[in-house]
């Protein structure tokens, strides 16, 4: 603390211990106490913005971080916070350039370093992150986590030899880093004489309990075990980490079924054809479908395009999305698909607005941007109505395969319904009911690309896609792995593989396993027009 006074100490303490105790209005009340005695004191505008952030109160947030550095501004952890309050309310063109300026002001401190290249990363400045975490290492070649921090981006890069280098020196400093074992698992494919078996048993004999740390290390073992071709070892790897993922996560089931069923009814044929007025820009090209479905592999195509970026697996459209609905129906009761029904009612051209406003790459020389977030595949409707002239780009790929790849990938608090596979299937099934419902009424604004036919014949396949998304054909989108943009999805180390048809038909390896999910598929029609 440096408050001076011992009055604002104790005010400060105030808010901190109802903070930790999880009273949020007693925090705010304290807050406020202090800012009305101690107009003058940073420190408590600082906190004011620490919880306001953490309520989501983002404009108070600013507001209440912008005061504090009026009296101090000397304070980096101050301004690093106040860039991630820019980054919350979506001002990148503001926050971006304040990440160069606080690197400055953080050189020498090693801590305040690291927190700036997380959330450079978080931001997409990858390249940012990856000197700030060196510089880290400059500071304390020793510090185990600055060394997975730093692979982790290089992963990003497609910098695969070097990132393996860090998270190889990570685990030696720390044997039991779950992070660095699952991390190090996905950068390349293991042999039987090279892989890490005994390493990652070791390290789940260790772990004692935490059950983010068992799962990911399940999943390692899961694809080493895979990659040397140890197919029913792996596969119960896999499920016992599905399983421990599954058990420690809230979710109902019946909430996603519901929200596709109100999303068929809401978003009708004669909802869908009315006009919106929507926003008429053409710069979104959104590529979504089923995570695991190639979305990656299409977005590195049309990113390796002159004019054209990418901003990832951007949730800013249904954010945006989520609080327009909240506007219309404030209810603090209201279901998801009671905001569903209550989309009917927002202003689309205003949503499609904002969204290519906050969704801009910053930088300079773009004409268009891919936004791939697989579940966009959700928010077709929406995109339709407030972008009528964005192009859509859906990614389909034989349906067991697609179940097997989301089963046996570790997401990070999105798809929950990946880990169970009775659930999966059921979600499967829903969600191709929707995806016929919106190819049903919107037909070719939907451009419906198959992943095995993608990698298959790449080159004509890319070529129906530049043109459907009315860019020139260029030869260089098929060197896409050359792409320097970096790629921070599950297939980021894959995608600098070039093409590969490997994991066509990788299903059938497990096909005992999978024989209840199939029979679901098959049974609901799913399976229908697919080749074994």
């Amino acid at each position: 603390m440096h408050s001076n006074s011992p009055g604002a100490q104790q005010k400060l303490r105030a808010i901190h211990q109802a903070w930790r105790r999880g009273d949020a209005q007693a925090a705010v009340a304290a807050c406020q106490a202090m800012n009305r005695e101690f107009p003058d004191d940073g420190e408590g505008w600082f906190a004011s913005s620490v919880v306001a952030l953490q309520l989501g109160a983002v404009p108070e947030a600013l507001k209440f971080v912008g005061t504090a550095l009026g009296i101090r501004p000397e304070e980096a952890a101050w301004r690093l916070h106040e860039l991630r309050c820019l980054q919350a309310a979506g001002q990148l063109d503001q926050a971006v350039p304040g990440l160069r300026d606080l690197a400055g002001q953080a050189s020498g401190d090693a801590a305040l370093l690291g927190e700036t290249g997380l959330l450079a990363g978080s931001m997409g400045e990858h390249a940012l992150a990856e000197e700030l975490f060196q510089e880290c290492l400059d500071l304390d070649s020793g510090n185990a986590r600055s060394h997975y921090n730093l692979a982790a981006t290089q992963r990003y890069l497609g910098k695969l030899d070097e990132a393996l280098a860090h998270v190889d020196r990570a685990i030696e400093l720390n044997p039991l880093d779950h992070d660095a074992h699952y991390l190090r698992s996905s950068l390349k494919r293991w042999t039987l004489e090279t892989n890490h078996v005994d390493a990652l048993q070791s390290a789940l004999d260790g772990i004692g309990g935490k059950p983010i740390a068992e799962a990911q290390l399940c999943y390692a073992l899961a694809k080493e075990l895979e990659d040397c071709e140890q197919h029913e070892a792996s596969f119960q790897w896999l499920g016992q980490g599905a399983a421990v993922r599954r058990e420690n996560m809230q979710y109902e089931l019946r909430e996603d079924l519901g929200f596709i069923e109100a999303l068929i009814d809401v978003y009708d044929p004669e909802f869908l054809k009315a006009p919106s007025g929507g926003f008429e820009s053409e710069e979104p090209l959104f590529v979504l479908g089923l995570p695991r479905t190639g979305t990656t592999l299409a977005e590195r195509i049309l990113g390796a395009c002159e004019g054209v970026t990418s901003i990832g697996e951007s949730t800013v459209f249904t954010r945006l999305v989520a609080s327009a609905a909240q506007q219309v129906d404030p209810s603090p009761q209201a279901s998801r698909s009671d905001l569903v029904r209550a989309t009917a009612h927002i202003p689309f051209r205003q949503l499609g607005e904002e969204y290519v406003r906050r969704a801009r790459p910053p930088q300079a020389g773009y004409t268009h941007f891919v936004d791939k977030f697989p579940g966009n595949s959700l928010n077709i409707g929406a995109i339709h109505k407030a972008l009528p002239r964005a192009r859509i780009v859906l990614l389909e790929r034989h349906p067991m395969d697609t179940c097997y790849a989301m089963f046996k990938a570790l997401f990070t608090d999105i798809y929950p319904f990946s880990y169970d596979l009775e659930e999966l299937g059921q979600y499967f099934v829903a969600h191709q009911g929707l995806i016929q419902h919106w190819r049903h009424v919107l037909g070719d604004r939907i451009y419906t690309l198959r992943y095995e036919t993608l990698v298959g014949e790449t080159e004509d396949e890319a070529r129906r896609l530049l043109d459907h998304c009315r860019l020139p054909w260029q030869p260089e989108c098929l060197e896409f792995q050359r792409n320097p943009q970096a790629s921070t999805t599950a297939s980021a180390s894959q995608v600098r593989q070039g093409i590969y048809t490997s994991s066509v038909g990788l299903w059938k390896k497990y096909r005992e396993q999978l024989a209840p999910l199939e029979q679901r598929l098959r049974e609901a029609g799913c399976l229908e027009g697919w080749t074994e």
